[in-house]
Formats: structure tokens, sequence, C-alpha cells
């Protein structure tokens, strides 16, 4: 069996990052950990104090992993993304969050689906969430939750959109994809005045349009959910803003034009493609942030136990069974237990991640 090209298999991981050097400098030091092939490109937007923090655990970890870094004036975000996707020199790229973590060699695995299937626009592994106490870097995991990934495979364009921006809509922003594309899609993407639109909702379509999107069955992004993300305002708020609009009227100029180019389809059908994707987005969108909205000016009295969870409790054979029976019913990537059991695919991966988040 020949081996690959492990030049056109490392991935450029870029990491925009600001004020936050105990998130950036523990993820440095988990690739360092692992030998990571992939090179590191950071955009810093901290103040002097932190920066130097950062700086200084870059120069310590240089001689093991490759780590571009770069001081990048706080602001605009997707132009900061626009600039480090610009100096990735590798073929395929994959963007982060400073406070998440990639396996380095699931990131591999996606490059090699990537150059092993042309009409495949993106890839990317299986996910969970965590939490840790007082939402530190370092610290206990006191929770980890499923984070579902959906595989997008129709062989239409049209068909794709729809599908992602409806029932399967999860974020695909961190995919592993060649780099040029990412760049064009972001460039087209900067243009408009809305944020999620340029940060991600136009980005991901793009990628939707031109190619099918796969999900390897290996542990690929842990999530760390915390008090202090970067937040953006929510879908009500965005929708009857003054960006919103026009923003979709600009926007879906760009995107009829990618699906006609993809799909052969006339402007009529390209309308209404794009019609019932962004109905789909609003409705579970909507939907979901309205109840999110109404338990926080109504807290909910105390949370009953599930009669699952009491059988669970009582009956623990129960409990294994589900597990077991999980995949046969339909559900989509690991359940949060498996990465903490030891014989999982998931498990030696994961552990790798709880190490270095509990290492202090």
């Amino acid at each position: 069996m020949h081996q690959k090209n492990k030049t056109i298999t490392s991935i450029g991981i870029i990491i925009p990052t600001m004020n936050r050097p105990d998130f950036i400098i523990r993820q440095l030091e988990y690739y360092a950990s692992l030998n990571s092939p992939h090179s590191v490109y950071i955009a810093d937007s901290s103040d002097s104090q932190m920066a130097s923090r950062i700086k200084a655990k870059v120069d310590e970890l240089k001689n093991k992993i490759n780590i571009l870094y770069y001081p990048y004036p706080p602001g605009d975000v997707v132009k900061c993304v626009i600039f480090l996707l610009s100096e990735v020199k590798e073929k395929y790229v994959c963007s982060i969050g400073d406070d998440d973590f990639r396996v380095p060699g699931s990131l591999t695995a996606c490059a090699e689906f990537l150059e092993d299937n042309n009409d495949y626009q993106s890839a990317i592994g299986q996910s969970v969430s965590v939490r840790i106490a007082d939402n530190k870097a370092h610290g206990e995991i006191t929770s980890i939750h499923d984070y579902p990934r959906y595989p997008i495979e129709s062989d239409k364009a049209s068909s794709r959109l729809i599908e992602f921006m409806g029932p399967h809509i999860s974020s695909v922003i961190a995919s592993v994809i060649k780099t040029e594309n990412l760049l064009r899609y972001y460039r087209i993407a900067w243009q408009y005045k809305d944020d999620n639109y340029r940060g991600e909702i136009i980005p991901s379509c793009l990628m939707l349009i031109n190619g099918k999107h796969k999900v390897i069955d290996k542990l690929d992004l842990v999530r760390q959910i915390h008090g202090s993300h970067f937040k953006i305002e929510d879908v009500f708020d965005q929708i009857t803003g003054n960006n919103w609009p026009e923003t979709y009227s600009e926007s879906k100029k760009d995107l009829i034009s990618a699906l006609i180019q993809k799909d052969g389809i006339g402007q009529d059908d390209g309308e209404k493609t794009i019609k019932a994707a962004f109905w789909g987005y609003l409705e579970y969108l909507l939907s979901r942030f309205y109840k999110n909205y109404m338990a926080s000016i109504n807290p909910p009295g105390p949370k009953r136990v599930k009669l699952k969870t009491k059988l669970a409790s009582a009956l623990p054979i129960l409990k294994n069974i589900y597990k077991k029976m999980y995949p046969l019913l339909g559900k989509k990537g690991p359940r949060h237990s498996e990465v903490l059991r030891p014989g999982s695919k998931y498990y030696n991966d994961f552990k790798q991640i709880s190490l270095s988040i509990n290492r202090n």
C-alpha cells in the first residue's frame, strides 16, 4: 500500500484569538504533546500583557510543532479569518475556536478522504461538547454532551442546501476543506453587513452547494461550552435588525448563481431553492431560540427527573442495552458516554484531550 504524501494531507489550523491566553496555550500544548504534523496559524488580537504570554509559549513549542504567530488588530473577525487563510501554505485547512480541540489523526483522515473523493467539498469527524469546572481552561470535566454531525451527500446542490439549512443544520464551518475554496467563500461573504451571514451562513452554504459533506467515524472536534464565548445576536434580533433583510437580498444573488452553475437549473428554481432553504433555517432556529428566551424570562421550576433517567439508575442493564441499540435507532454521532468507555473507538483520542484539560 502506497503512503500518502504528507505535504498533501497536512492541514493548516487557523485560530483567531483575543485575551484568552489560557485557552490558546492549552491547545498548543495539546498539539505539541501529540507531535501534530499540522501547522497552526494564530492571529492574536490580545492586549500586550496577554499577548506576551502567548508569544512565550509559541517560542517554547516552536521546535515541536509548526506555529505561525501574527499580531492582529481587534475588530473585524471575518477579515481576520481571511488574513489567516491567505497565509496558509497547506492545501487543506480547518478553523477552530481557541477554546476547542481538534484530533490531529482525524484531521489527516479527513484530508485523505477528500483527496480520494473529488465530489466531496468538506469533511469532519465526530464531535462532543464538554463543560469544565468554573469555565476555566483546566480543571474537572463536569459534563460531556452529544454534539451530532450530519453527512450531507445528495448528488444535487439544491438538495444539499435544503437539507443543511433545515433538518440537518449544524456547524460545518470547522470542516476540513481546500484552503483556496474556503478563502474564496469568505471573500464573497465579507461584503455583507450581517455578522452571522459573513462569518458562517454564506461560507457554509457555498461549501454545501459546491460539494458533498462527509462525516468520518473518528472523534475529531471537542468543543468547550462556557460563559465567555464571543456572542452574537439571537436569531430574532438578527432578522428584526437593520442588516438582515439587505444581507439576505444581496447574498441570495450569489447563492442562486452558485446553484445555477452547479446544478444547471434556471433562475426560478434557484429562487425556490433559496426560499425553501432559508425558510427551513428560520423555522428551526426561531422555535429553538424562542424556547430559550422564554426560559430566560420565566425560569422553569425544579427540573423533573425523566423516567428514562430513573430506569437507568434502577436497572443499569437497560442503560447498557440502550447504548448498544443507539446506532440502530438512527442516532448520529457517538453518545457522549462512548468517549469515556475503554475499548470504544473514540476513547483514546478523548483521553488525550482529557489529560490536557486536567493537567493542573
